[in-house]
């Protein structure tokens, strides 16, 4: 496995359709950032997410899909590749902290797995067009 920046014009129609296989909204390539990483082997695309930098060193991972179509262990290690990736990216470009979200349980495991802590219970994030 290896991790490498998206391509939108490469990824973004399988990452794309990873999200509609789960009844997830699909983001438009203009609530991406160009800081999206990938993990991938020799056969799949198994994992995606962007992280977004801000004017403070908290940076936020978001639109964390998998593929749906390999196995759930590939999956899972997948994941761990990308959120170490998206963890030292973050690193090495100013972040002292690294938010993200969840309402998935096994995803909300995986990220505990990972180091992060809860910060909030029973919260709703909403977002308005403006």
């Amino acid at each position: 496995m290896l991790s490498r920046k998206i391509e939108l014009e490469k990824d973004y129609k399988e990452i794309a359709n990873w999200w509609t296989k789960q009844d997830w909204p699909v983001m438009p390539t203009s609530m991406l950032c160009d800081d999206g990483f990938i993990v991938e082997d020799d056969e799949n695309k198994l994992a995606a997410c962007w992280v977004f930098s801000t004017n403070c060193p908290i940076y936020i991972m978001e639109w964390t899909v998998g593929n749906p179509d390999v196995d759930w262990e590939t999956r899972q290690k997948a994941l761990d590749m990308l959120i170490a990736t998206c963890v030292e990216w973050s690193k090495d470009n100013g972040a002292e902290f690294l938010f993200t979200m969840t309402k998935r349980g096994r995803f909300l495991d995986k990220l505990k797995d990972n180091e992060f802590k809860e910060t909030d219970e029973d919260m709703v994030h909403l977002m308005r067009r403006v």
